[in-house]
């Protein structure tokens, strides 16, 4: 069974509407609360993951995605950040650098990751 969290600082400039419609865009099936100035939601099934994937391949982004995420794996675990202001337009766009106003932050763990991986990506 996978878990997903995915964490989404607010920023002082930033209106929490817009981020939680950004990382709405992404994971649509999960719900999202307040947390200490942060959105934040939890998932237990893959399916969960299903908005994401559909995403991936109507981006044409799968190849890139899993070297990505498999180069971030670590043990049973995988972390990695996407950029808010494509998730508000609906894309997927993995970080791998500091931004100025964040990045939504994803934790997936799963007993079989590499099959979960090869699921997403697809």
């Amino acid at each position: 069974m996978a878990h997903i969290t995915v964490k989404a600082v607010v920023n002082p400039t930033e209106s929490a509407d817009r981020v939680l419609k950004a990382a709405e865009n992404l994971f649509p099936s999960l719900e999202f609360g307040e947390d200490s100035g942060a959105l934040l939601a939890r998932g237990d099934d893959k399916s969960d993951l299903g908005a994401f994937k559909e995403l991936l391949r109507q981006q044409q982004i799968r190849d890139t995605a899993r070297g990505f995420l498999l180069k971030r794996m670590e043990g049973d675990g995988v972390s990695f950040q996407l950029n808010k202001q494509a998730a508000l337009m609906g894309k997927v766009n993995f970080v791998d650098f500091e931004v100025a106003l964040g990045t939504i932050s994803v934790q997936i763990t799963d007993k079989d990751l590499g099959s979960l991986i090869d699921w997403l990506c697809g």
